[in-house]
């Protein structure tokens, strides 16, 4: 087994599968992401929300998403599988939360008094 760096967010597992020192499957990549951060800048902001939003606007137009697998997870906040105009409306409303220095949680967001 190995397992290796692909980025700085990203680490990928291979094996060596017919044991002649190559390591030629790769068995998974593992993508870390931080929720709501859909353009990759280390910060959740409108910009992140209106990704969200295009990308949901492209798949209702059967396109796709125009986002990478990273920003797809990134952008599904509610981890539902799916890119949806929800997940762009949380995206903005931790947002406007950071804003007015509230200092939210993704639960928080998600389901406000307890939902």
């Amino acid at each position: 087994m190995l397992i290796y760096e692909i980025d700085e967010r990203t680490i990928g597992i291979a094996a060596d599968t017919d044991q002649n020192g190559t390591y030629e499957t790769t068995i998974a990549e593992s993508i870390q992401v931080t929720l709501g951060d859909v353009n990759e800048d280390e910060e959740v902001t409108v910009d992140d929300a209106q990704i969200a939003l295009q990308a949901y606007t492209n798949l209702l137009a059967g396109k796709d998403s125009g986002l990478n697998p990273a920003q797809e997870k990134a952008a599904d906040v509610n981890i539902d599988g799916a890119v949806t105009v929800e997940d762009a409306q949380a995206i903005l409303q931790y947002y406007t939360n950071v804003l007015a220095k509230k200092d939210p949680t993704w639960e928080e967001i998600l389901h406000p008094e307890g939902e």
